[in-house]
C-alpha cells in the first residue's frame, strides 16, 4: 500500500494517539510542484525522510540577559553570569551572607535580605573631655590620647597607664610647718601632723538653790564625762570619768557678764577632779560665797598632748 495513501486513511478516520513515544517515527516531506503539469503525481520517495520523536528538537532564539541598573549609588551586584552549551545553561549568581547576623531567606516570589544587629553608636557621658568622636557606616570613631610634656601613656591590658615623667617642674613645693610632715618617698604626697592638737571640753554651767550644777555639753574632744555635785554655798565638786594630766590641763571658768560683780574661782585641781568657788561682792567689798549665781556660765577644759 502507498505510504501517503494510509496516511490519508489515519487522517480520515481520526486515527490520532495522545502521547509520542521517544522512538515513534515522524514523515518529514518537501512540498515541491508536480513534474507533469496537470497531473496530481506523489512526492517523491526520494522528498521522503523519516525522523524519531526523541530527536525532534527545534531549537529556538536565544534571548539576551541583562543586569538592569538604573545608574545610581555605588557598583551593583549583577545576578546574571553566562550562558553556556551542551548542555544549554543561563548561569545566575547566588546570594550569599556574608558577616555576622545578615540572613537570607526565600519567600515565595521575593529573597528577603535581613539583620539582627543593631545600628549602635556610643555616647560620652559625664562633664569631661570627650572620646567619642562619631560613626562612619558601622565604625564608632574614638580620639586618641595623646601624651604632653612630662607625661607617658602606655597600653598596659584593658587599662591606659598615664604617668609622670617630667619631675616637679610647674609643681608648687609643699613645706611642712610645725607639728607636721611631708613624705613622697612612696609616689604619693602624705602629710602627717606629728604633733596631736590639744583637746578641749566646753560647757554651759548653770546652778539654783543648793542643787549640783547642770552641764549644756558645747563640745567634748577629750573623750571623758564631766560629773558635777554639790559640796557648800557655793562649792561645788566636778569629777573626771577618766583622770587627766593635770600638768598639761586648762581649766578655765568665765564670768557671765551679769550687772553684780561674781567671782568663779578654779581650786584643788587633781588628775581626777576640780572645784569651782562661786562668790558675790557686797556692800562692803567683801567676796562672800553664794549658790545660784552660775547662769550659763562658759566652762573650758583644754588637754594638751604630751
Amino acid at each position: 500500500m502507498n505510504i501517503l495513501t494510509d496516511i490519508l486513511s489515519l487522517f480520515k478516520r481520526k486515527k490520532f494517539v495522545k502521547e509520542a513515544k521517544a522512538n515513534d517515527v515522524l514523515v518529514l516531506g518537501l512540498n515541491e510542484e508536480p513534474d507533469m503539469t496537470g497531473v496530481a503525481s506523489p512526492i517523491p520517495y526520494k522528498s521522503v525522510r523519516l525522523i524519531k520523536v526523541k530527536d525532534l528538537v527545534v531549537k529556538g532564539e536565544a534571548c539576551d540577559y541583562t543586569n538592569v541598573f538604573n545608574g545610581a549609588g555605588t557598583k551593583p551586584a549583577y545576578i546574571y553570569k553566562d550562558t553556556t552549551q551542551d548542555p544549554c545553561s543561563v548561569n545566575l549568581r547566588s546570594l550569599a551572607a556574608v558577616g555576622n547576623y545578615i540572613s537570607i531567606v526565600t519567600n515565595n516570589n521575593e529573597i528577603e535580605i535581613s539583620t539582627s544587629a543593631e545600628p549602635n553608636r556610643a555616647s560620652n557621658v559625664g562633664d569631661g573631655v570627650e572620646l567619642y568622636k562619631d560613626k562612619t557606616g558601622a565604625v564608632l570613631n574614638f580620639k586618641t590620647l595623646e601624651a604632653g610634656s612630662g607625661v607617658s601613656l602606655s597600653d598596659s591590658g584593658d587599662k591606659i597607664k598615664i604617668t609622670c615623667t617630667g619631675g616637679n617642674a610647674g609643681v608648687t613645693s609643699i613645706i611642712a610647718g610645725a607639728g607636721i610632715s611631708v613624705n613622697s618617698s612612696t609616689g604619693d604626697v602624705t602629710v602627717t601632723a606629728t604633733t596631736a592638737p590639744p583637746t578641749l571640753y566646753a560647757a554651759g554651767l548653770t546652778q539654783f538653790n543648793n542643787n549640783a550644777p547642770t552641764l549644756n555639753v558645747f563640745a567634748n574632744s577629750i573623750s571623758r564625762i564631766l560629773t558635777a555635785t554639790y559640796v557648800d554655798v557655793g562649792v561645788y565638786q566636778f569629777d573626771f570619768s577618766i583622770p587627766v594630766n593635770i600638768n598639761r590641763t586648762a581649766i578655765k571658768c568665765s564670768l557671765t557678764g551679769q550687772s553684780q560683780p561674781f567671782l568663779f574661782n578654779v581650786s584643788n585641781q587633781t588628775s581626777n577632779s576640780f572645784r569651782i568657788y562661786s562668790y558675790i561682792v557686797d556692800e562692803t567689798g567683801a567676796t562672800v560665797l553664794k549658790d545660784g549665781i552660775l547662769f550659763k556660765t562658759p566652762l573650758e577644759i583644754i588637754v594638751y598632748p604630751e
